[in-house]
């Protein structure tokens, strides 16, 4: 069976996708991230060989390479910032990192005399059109 997928290797577990040459798209994890566990994978899914994956050069990448090259399965190797670049700019939530604090918008005479926490504003961020910076 011919299989193309990727691992993403953890510290506990390794997950996978796979698209089989039936067309099929699998997905999983391999817990705990072992050779023998990866070892038994493989003798399970990639029994003749017939296989390609990759895989980012990151922490544990060695031993998983080396237990795919020892099961006759094609390894291809990322460089981690070469991957950063082709995934784009991390999307962040519109939380706290995008709040700021905004004196005029948050705080009544702009003293925080008092010793009370400051309210987060939404305005702050120059996207907001807050000019009170």
């Amino acid at each position: 069976m011919t299989m193309v997928g990727g691992f993403d290797v953890h510290r506990k577990q390794i997950t996978f996708d796979y698209v089989d040459d039936g067309g099929l798209v699998r997905w999983g994890q391999i817990r705990p991230a072992t050779r023998t566990t990866l070892r038994a994978w493989l003798a399970e899914h990639c029994a003749d060989g017939d296989a390609e994956f990759a895989l980012e050069g990151c922490t544990g990448w060695r031993y998983v390479s080396e237990e795919l090259a020892a099961a006759d399965v094609g390894v291809h190797l990322g460089d981690p910032a070469e991957i950063a670049t082709l995934r784009g700019p991390k999307k962040r939530a519109k939380t706290a990192p995008m709040r700021g604090y905004c004196a005029r918008c948050c705080w009544k005479g702009g003293s925080r005399s008092r010793g009370s926490r400051p309210r987060m504003c939404w305005r702050s961020a120059p996207w907001a059109g807050c000019t009170a910076r």
